[in-house]
């Protein structure tokens, strides 16, 4: 795969994104469709609607191609920063990034030095706060009922 036959081999690979295309932004109509806006507007959301339903079997396809497209970027530069550009950026955003961590491939975490994010730590964070809260407001009321029980 090469930057040039990004959006052919896309198509063959997800044929099913013509459809969503059409019903959606009509990327592919462009002359000629541009690499970037097809993966940043037609196959991300085309990605997340498949993890936000639960459809693993377009979350796999979607992952096994953004996988082999990563390993082909290795021998060309331009295929190399539309993944690491698109989908980076689009990872390091993404309230999926939860969802679709287990299946993003290793070429594909390299290529978009991909860590869990922030907003991933940052939810860890507040859950633990918020238990934190939970238990010190319960001790409080705890205190204060055996404190009226005491009197």
């Amino acid at each position: 795969m090469t930057y040039d036959t990004f959006i052919d081999e896309l198509l063959t690979y997800l044929p099913e994104l013509r459809a969503y295309d059409e019903g959606t932004l009509n990327c592919l109509d462009a002359d000629p469709p541009l690499p970037h806006v097809v993966l940043g507007s037609l196959l991300l959301p085309f990605l997340e609607i498949a993890l936000s339903t639960g459809d693993l079997k377009h979350t796999l396809k979607t992952c096994a191609f953004l996988e082999e497209a990563s390993v082909s970027a290795k021998r060309d530069r331009a295929l190399r920063k539309l993944v690491s550009t698109e989908v980076g950026e689009w990872l390091s955003h993404s309230p999926m990034e939860p969802k679709i961590s287990p299946w993003l491939g290793t070429e594909t975490k390299l290529l978009c030095n991909y860590s869990p994010s922030h907003l991933m730590q940052q939810h860890k964070s507040q859950d633990e706060n918020a238990h934190k809260s939970l238990t010190s407001r319960a001790r409080s009321i705890w205190n204060n009922l055996r404190k009226v029980g005491a009197k």
